[in-house]
């Protein structure tokens, strides 16, 4: 049965919505524009009563302000409604909602780098989406997309706090430590509405050993949420990606940098891939990172989609020629379909795959 969470506050609404930040912001630019006017109203002789109007402009103003903070987000994909936001999330949007969270539901927090090299972060980001991506394919979970728990990274918010802003019954977290060819992982189920723990492992193994722990960790939650996996999702988290370590850790840093949109950032994470996949040609997820990043250059304007659209459709098309199951790059084929191509149709098509494959992959619903 499901259970309530406690209710959202109005206060932590409007500090999830930005409010207050905008409306700090609005006051120290109206503040500075206020000045701007006093000064420039006497030096270039401007009519009586224009620091009057421009004052009486910027009070009026800040209410629009927090408004529109209140209704919508600037996100990567410009600014929209808070609501779709959300909905592209799996989070409701209501302030003291009263709908019950879903008791199978997980939020999967950036593991803690334990690593003494610092630049590993790109390590344990990587097995926090790894087992984000396994969990997204079982239909009995409900997985909290890598956009909405990314933000707590190394934060001190306690799991509680984060699950009722996530509206999620359970919380992972845990931490990664590799050296010398080995990686330990910890890990820790927690049943926030209970506060209490389901489960906890910790795992010392050599690095090619990583899809086992993976594989595991994610078998172990569902057991614990008392999830049924059919022999399908049974199949899909037994799969290895790739046999090759080195090209393993090359993928992770390729999708470390395509994460930043950065576009010296995509641009490197495609040699990356391209690395990958000369070590392992048949390494379908590189495949799919390189998709993925063509089709951000074009999406955001910091490629010619000419050059890049039908490269990422390439890649997509060989990603899927290796394993067709691969949502990754079903989302991506069909994304060249939407605003490339135009075909509107194929698109729902494809993106209706895509999420019947990984029911929880945020980027399809999206």
């Amino acid at each position: 049965m499901a259970r309530t969470p406690r209710k959202t506050s109005l206060l932590g609404e409007l500090k999830r919505r930005h409010v207050f930040r905008v409306g700090g912001t609005y006051c120290v630019v109206a503040f500075v524009v206020i000045q701007v006017a006093d000064v420039m109203e006497e030096a270039l002789r401007l009519p009586d009563g224009t620091l009057t109007t421009v004052t009486v402009i910027a009070i009026l103003g800040l209410p629009v302000a927090l408004l529109i903070a209140w209704a919508y987000e600037l996100t990567d994909q410009g600014v929209v409604k808070d609501e779709e936001v959300l909905k592209a999330q799996n989070v409701p949007s209501e302030v003291d909602s009263p709908v019950p969270i879903e008791p199978r539901s997980i939020a999967v927090l950036p593991f803690a780098n334990l690593s003494a090299d610092e630049d590993s972060d790109y390590f344990s980001d990587g097995v926090t989406d790894d087992i984000i991506t396994n969990l997204s394919r079982i239909r009995d979970i409900r997985v909290v997309s890598r956009t909405s728990v990314m933000r707590y990274k190394n934060s001190q918010e306690p799991v509680g706090s984060i699950a009722a802003e996530l509206r999620v019954a359970t919380v992972l977290e845990g931490s990664v430590r590799k050296a010398n060819g080995r990686v330990r992982i910890s890990a820790q189920l927690i049943d926030t509405l209970e506060d209490r723990h389901l489960w906890v492992e910790s795992y010392d193994h050599p690095l090619n050993n990583i899809f086992d722990i993976q594989s595991d960790v994610s078998r172990q939650i569902a057991q614990a949420l008392a999830a049924e996996l059919s022999a399908e999702e049974e199949a899909d988290l037994a799969q290895k990606p790739t046999a090759d370590v080195e090209a393993y850790d090359l993928y992770l840093k390729g999708r470390h940098l395509w994460g930043r949109r950065t576009v010296a950032g995509l641009q490197k994470s495609i040699e990356y891939f391209a690395r990958a996949l000369e070590l392992d040609p048949g390494f379908a997820l590189a495949e799919a990172g390189r998709a993925d990043s063509y089709v951000t250059l074009g999406m955001y304007g910091m490629g010619a989609p000419d050059d890049v659209m039908p490269l990422a459709r390439d890649s997509a098309t060989r990603a899927l020629s290796l394993d067709p199951r691969m949502a990754e790059a079903r989302t991506t084929l069909a994304t060249v379909k939407a605003l490339y191509d135009w075909d509107w149709k194929g698109a729902e098509q494809e993106f209706r795959r895509a999420i019947e494959v990984q029911p929880s992959y945020p980027l399809a619903h999206q």
